[in-house]
């Protein structure tokens, strides 16, 4: 079981319900769950594994974004910049942790499929459509699938 430490001051069901309407998308209820339980925090364990070209590869959650102000891992200024700001991932895709590499942890809006996002090999999907996942790598059914399988590096 993960052990959530440092986590931010609690966010509220009107802060998540405004940045779902800034970014026309609704967030799935276990990862709403999760964010005002825990808002933004570091875990342990923390490794997790996906298959990558038909490796498998491991890597690490440095922190789960959080709803709040504050200077860093801030969910609202990461949605901005991949979202919003540079349409760096797919419409349902949303970020929710990053590995200390600055790849992300992201989350598929539609069925909260859990996915490692490659910073590498990055798709602009302002010349790409959305079916494009050439960066893109499964790693779980959802969050509390994810959180459940994190083991010790």
């Amino acid at each position: 079981m993960a052990n959530f430490i440092e986590t931010e001051e609690s966010t509220n069901e009107s802060q998540i319900s405004n940045l779902e309407s800034k970014l026309d998308i609704s967030f799935p209820s276990d990862y709403i769950s999760h964010l005002l339980k825990y808002n933004g925090e570091r875990c342990e364990p923390n490794v997790f594994s996906f298959e990558e070209n038909g490796n498998q590869t491991k890597s690490s959650i440095d922190w789960f974004l959080a709803l709040y102000d504050g200077e860093y891992d801030s969910l609202e200024d990461y949605c901005n910049t991949y979202k919003l700001e540079e349409k760096r991932m797919p419409d349902a895709f949303f970020p929710i942790a990053h590995d200390p590499g600055g790849n992300l942890i992201c989350m598929d809006s539609h069925d909260s499929k859990i996915y490692f996002w490659d910073h590498e090999r990055e798709v602009d999907y302002n010349q790409s459509d959305n079916s494009n996942s050439n960066n893109l790598y499964f790693i779980a059914e959802n969050l509390n699938d994810f959180i459940a399988n994190l083991t010790e590096d």
